[in-house]
């Protein structure tokens, strides 16, 4: 496994008057990393003669028979991807006065993936016969063979520009204003291109058959989004105030106008002894939808334009919590939440992007998320850090007839993660040496694994291993018998049957929790105007081998579950310089 990680940041501010500071900001990462396995192979001849000689196997020297001659294998796999952000924006604020003023900014994204991957798994047994008049004959009567070559590649990039300006102003002390516009362009392109070359000969069949599988994609979206905001912040008396805003977002597509009026609203009102309570309820919406892919298979996540049949995604979220700050720098947090998801999207059972009509691919559903946070937070002192703890639960519903995943039922979404704890510690030890730890546990996300064995008739004469998003076929032969009789069938008809290996529910399977323990120390010192900073640290300390993600693969013929650790131990070393 070898990986590349390289990111750039710079930052500028200019103080034009007294009134008017401008800001420049600019970030470039690109990343990559590649997983070439060690090819697995072997290759075994049969020598009859010598068989016979130490009289090993259960063989009939006066009796024709066929004897398998040679067996060959070769699989091999390679995985290949980078990804990379640049981001750049412009912002201008200008405050004539504490109680009004506005700020202008303009901004440009642009996120690109690409993901190759290369599979080889070759297959051939040579089968020999023995014929007693004419003794041992090494000339192949048949063969059975599987050549499967398949190249996959995936690439997409999301780009938006935007340009946006507020304004506020105090009307009275107990009233302060705020109002402004925003407008975006964002652009999805995506493209995927599929090459498989499948050869097969059967057993009971002299002919070989061959398919070739050679497509492209290419889809390209683009929308226009128009923002309409105002808030107040409402001073109704010592202990209570209010938070009461609008935002109308509308979607411009051709042939097609999205619009979604979200409300909100928020109240704080404080307690004795330094103590808050806060309420919350806020509705928002988004242009491009996230559809993750509930299988192993897949690492990536895959964005989708709103088109003029998906419609943009919305969601209402209502908080409750509690605060309160302490002697000496402390201050504690404690929330729940409840949120509420509308026009999902998810892919059909079994279909993904990969179509010339993917939108034809996708279903439509709901979703609800809630859960508990917790922050315990030092701010004051040589000694300072935090603890953050998040209990969660996140589910998704798609009960459309006719477009229904786990048959109309409720199942936990993908992201579902039950556990997250981060906690942050940071020690000066002078003006210019400070040392800092933090340690970080998290539950697995889920994902969808074939878990139950159940049998049918075979599909066809091909003796190999699928393994897709939900199910894994694993394909057996027999003569007609009696020792095994599937249910409304007669022995006679028992030519052949077939192991399906299915999934109960979807995301059925939780990852493996991850955890990780890093260490830094900084040097930081001033020469003239510049500040100067020297980092040194470890990331992953004990080098827990935490799982990235997990494909399937196979040993011995037989399925199995493989994961990939990209981030063991890491040391680092980085050197920064601000004005």
């Amino acid at each position: 496994l070898n990986m590349d990680f390289n990111d750039f940041n710079a930052k500028i501010v200019h103080k034009l008057s007294p009134d008017d500071r401008l800001e420049a900001v600019f970030y470039r990462s690109f990343d990559k990393q590649s997983a070439v396995p060690t090819p697995k192979g072997y290759n075994n001849h049969t020598d009859l003669n010598e068989l016979f000689r130490t009289g090993t196997g259960e063989f009939h020297p006066y009796e024709e028979f066929d004897y398998l001659l040679n067996s060959s294998s070769l699989e091999s796999e390679a995985h290949y991807s980078s990804w990379g952000n640049t981001a750049g924006g412009i912002r201008w604020k200008h405050s004539k006065q504490e109680n009004k003023g506005f700020y202008t900014s303009l901004n440009y994204v642009n996120y690109s993936y690409s993901s190759k991957r290369k599979e080889l798994d070759n297959h051939i047994k040579d089968f020999a016969r023995y014929i007693p008049s004419k003794g041992v004959d090494e000339t192949i009567v048949y063969r059975d063979l599987s050549l499967d070559s398949l190249r996959l590649s995936d690439d997409y990039r999301i780009r938006s520009a935007s340009f946006s300006t507020n304004l506020w102003t105090t009307i009275t002390k107990a009233h302060k204003i705020s109002f402004g516009t925003e407008g975006r362009l964002t652009s999805l392109e995506s493209r995927q291109e599929t090459f498989r070359r499948l050869v097969r000969q059967s057993i009971w069949e002299d002919k070989i058959s061959e398919s070739l599988t050679d497509y492209k994609i290419d889809a390209e979206k683009n929308f226009a989004q128009i923002d309409v905001f105002a808030n107040e912040e409402w001073t109704v008396s010592d202990r209570l105030s209010a938070l009461i805003g609008a935002r109308e977002s509308v979607y411009l597509l051709k042939g097609k106008t999205w619009s979604v009026f979200e409300p909100r609203l928020s109240l704080s009102y404080s307690l004795k002894k330094a103590s808050v309570a806060k309420i919350s309820w806020s509705k928002t919406s988004q242009g491009i939808h996230l559809v993750q892919d509930n299988g192993l298979l897949s690492i990536t996540d895959r964005w989708i334009c709103i088109t003029k049949d998906i419609r943009p995604m919305t969601s209402e979220i209502a908080c409750v919590g509690l605060y309160k700050s302490l002697p000496e720098g402390w201050v504690f947090s404690l929330e729940g939440y409840y949120k509420t998801m509308h026009d999902l999207l998810e892919y059909k059972e079994g279909l993904s992007f990969i179509s010339q009509e993917w939108e034809n691919n996708l279903v439509r559903g709901t979703g609800k998320a809630y859960g508990v946070e917790f922050l315990g937070e030092k701010h004051i002192g040589k000694t300072r850090g935090w603890l953050s703890y998040t209990w969660s639960k996140s589910f998704r519903t798609f009960n459309v007839e006719a477009n229904e995943l786990n048959a109309g039922n409720c199942f936990y979404a993908s992201s579902d993660q039950r556990h997250n704890l981060n906690i942050v510690l940071r020690q000066e030890l002078g003006r210019h040496v400070s040392l800092s730890a933090s340690f970080t546990f998290q539950t697995g996300h889920r994902a969808t694994v074939p878990l139950i064995a159940t049998y049918g008739p075979r599909i066809n004469e091909t003796n190999y291993i699928e393994m897709g998003n939900n199910h894994l076929t694993d394909w057996y032969y027999t003569e007609p018998t009696t020792t095994y009789v599937m249910p409304g069938w007669t022995d006679e008809s028992i030519t052949s049957f077939q192991r399906f290996l299915v999934a109960d529910n979807l995301n059925n399977f939780v990852m493996p929790s991850t955890h990780r323990l890093d260490l830094g120390c900084d040097y930081s010192f001033r020469t003239g105007k510049l500040d100067h900073r020297l980092n040194l640290s470890v990331c992953n300390v004990y080098n827990r081998m935490n799982i990235s993600f997990v494909f399937w693969g196979k040993e011995n013929g037989f399925p199995v579950l493989r994961g990939i650790c990209i981030f063991p131990v890491m040391p680092s070393i980085s050197y920064s310089v601000s004005m």
